[in-house]
Order: structure tokens, then sequence, then C-alpha cells
């Protein structure tokens, strides 16, 4: 590959880590990648050619799979069956979530319906985007509405409940395990994308890596992650697949489908709260700890603040993890599905 075809994959990975950088520095939410998305759509807009090679996304596709797998510990997995009640009505409330908001973009905001569907999806947002690329969806669309759902759920939710409780969020830590387990984890995930790729399972890459990692790392063999840095660098690339697909979007329908998302927020928040209000009436289970574990999505940031308010963090960790997982397991299979009948249906 010559200089001058360099220079373009080049560029948009330094404004995606430009864009994290800023985002990490001010305390941001998930920065690398809502800070280096965001750089990228503005360079991407205003005329830029941004480019990720095919490759080096795939490599990350990979990685990003097995860091997720990493969300999955025996403990959290441990105490599900304390809650079943309040699992069975999380499992209707996210499926009314994603009825609902497709609702909403589908007869409010008049969208097609791949985009609404894969916009509406509460959670799981690396893969959401990477399937909805591969089912030939409006990923800039789907981008922009579920950052506004990110941002709302890591940045405002949060600090509106911090300041008005005086507690501290604690930071994430990533466990090192013993010397030989990344390198198996690493070479696991590689086998598992590998298969679910060769099988065409949609998103496969990051589907198959992320089965394999979640496996290990729920059946106790493996405990160690991927170190943050590795998987910020992910973040940064995806940032630019994402990124990369503003290219000719004008401010107008960017602000636009910057409204739609925040109006699909609030449907699927007033849904979320319907059903944690149903599992403290039906259940001893307090209000305050219900309405953290069915924010629709934000893994680690519900769990994290769960923690600093005193609440039962492996009530709202195993919450939020049955939901990622439903998520990222059913996605691939669900898509399929719905993709062949919206085509069938001619859209």
């Amino acid at each position: 590959m010559s200089l001058a075809a360099l220079r373009p994959p080049a560029e948009t990975l330094a404004i995606a880590a430009l864009g994290g950088a800023a985002f990490w520095a001010v305390g941001a939410p998930a920065p690398w990648l809502s800070g280096g998305t965001i750089l990228v759509a503005i360079a991407a807009v205003a005329g830029r050619r941004m480019v990720v090679p095919d490759r080096l996304r795939d490599v990350v596709f990979i990685l990003l799979g097995i860091s997720m797998g990493g969300g999955v510990s025996p403990e959290t997995l441990a105490r599900v069956g304390e809650w079943p009640a309040s699992i069975a009505i999380l499992a209707v409330t996210v499926i009314l979530i994603v009825v609902g908001v497709v609702a909403f973009f589908r007869l409010v905001c008049g969208w097609d319906a791949l985009s609404a569907f894969f916009a509406a999806v509460p959670g799981a947002l690396s893969y959401v985007m990477i399937a909805a690329a591969d089912a030939g969806a409006d990923v800039r669309r789907i981008a922009i509405a579920q950052s506004v759902r990110l941002v709302i759920l890591i940045a405002v939710l949060p600090a509106l409940v911090v300041a008005g409780t005086g507690h501290d969020i604690p930071a994430p830590t990533v466990a090192t395990g013993a010397p030989f387990d990344l390198p198996v984890l690493i070479g696991a995930g590689l086998a598992g994308a590998l298969v679910a790729h060769w099988l065409r399972v949609p998103g496969g890459l990051l589907f198959g890596a992320f089965v394999v990692s979640a496996g290990l790392h729920a059946g106790g063999w493996i405990v160690a992650d991927l170190p943050i840095e590795a998987t910020s660098a992910g973040f940064v690339v995806l940032a630019g697949v994402i990124g990369q697909r503003f290219v000719g979007i004008t401010l107008r329908e960017l602000a636009a489908d910057a409204l739609a998302g925040l109006g699909g927020f609030i449907v699927g928040g007033i849904i979320a709260a319907a059903g944690a209000l149903a599992v403290a009436r039906v259940t001893v289970i307090p209000i305050e700890p219900a309405l953290v574990a069915f924010a629709p999505g934000a893994l680690e940031g519900m769990t994290a603040l769960a923690f600093g308010l005193g609440l039962d963090p492996a009530y709202v960790a195993a919450h939020q993890l049955l939901r990622f997982l439903a998520i990222s397991l059913s996605i691939p299979f669900v898509a399929r599905i719905y993709t062949s009948r919206v085509k069938k249906n001619g859209g």
C-alpha cells in the first residue's frame, strides 16, 4: 500500500484517537467510542475522506468480542436464581422497549423498519452497530440515536443521581488472572470468531469471540480481561468505522436524528420505569435498585452506580448482564429473521 493510500486511514484513526482523548480528559461517557465517533463524524460531514481498512476492522471486532465476554462472571450468574419474578419482568420489559421504540421511530419519525429496529435495541452498542451494518441499515441514523441513549445513561443519569445523593461512583477495574489466562483467552476467542464467521453468522467475528469469552469467564476457567489500553484502542477503531459513514450527511439531518433519538430514549425509559415499578409492587425489591437494574443499557455504568449508591450491585449487575447476554446472543438470529421479513415486505 502506498503512502498516499495510507493517509486517509491514518488521518481517520488520529482524529478518532484525538476525539476519544478529549472526551476521556473531561470524564465523558464511553470516551474512546463516543468522542472518537463524534470527531470523525464531524470530519466526515466537513468533507474529509474517513477510511478504516477492512482487515483492521475485523481484528478489532474480535478483540471487542473477547472484551465483552469478560463482563460475565460466575458470581453474578450464581445469584440469578434469587430473582425469578424480577428477571421475568425484565424479559417482558426489554421486548416492550424494542416494540415501543420501534413504533415511535416508525410512526412518529418516519424511519425505515431496519433502522428503527437497530436503533431501538437497548444495549450492546458495538454489536448492534456491527449487525446493523451487516443488515444494510442506516448506520449513521442508528449511531446518532444510540449515542443519545448512551450519553444520557452513562453521563446524565449517574450525574443527576450522584448530585442528589453525594455518593461517588468507583472506577472500573480489570482482572489480570493467571499468567497464561490472557493468551488462552485470545486464542480461544480467535477460534470462536473464525468458526462463527465460517458459519456465516451475522457479525460472526465479534459474536463468536464474545460467546467463547463469555463461556470461559462464566465457567470460571478464565479470570483475565483484555487490558484497558487494548479495549480503548479497539473503540478508537470502531469509532472510525462508525464515523466514516457520516460522509454526505447534513447538519439538519444530524439534528433531526438526535431529536428522534431523544424521543426514543424517553419512550424506552418510560417502559423501563414501568417494569421497575412492577418489580417493586410484586416483590420485596425496592424501587431504587430496580430502576437502575432496568435502565435500558450501560451495564458497567449502572453497576458502578449501584455500588456507589449503596444499592445491591449483584442484583443490578445480574439484570444488566442478562439483558446484555440476551441481546448479544439473539441479535444475529433475530436480525436475520427481521431483515428477511422487512425485505420481503418491501421495507
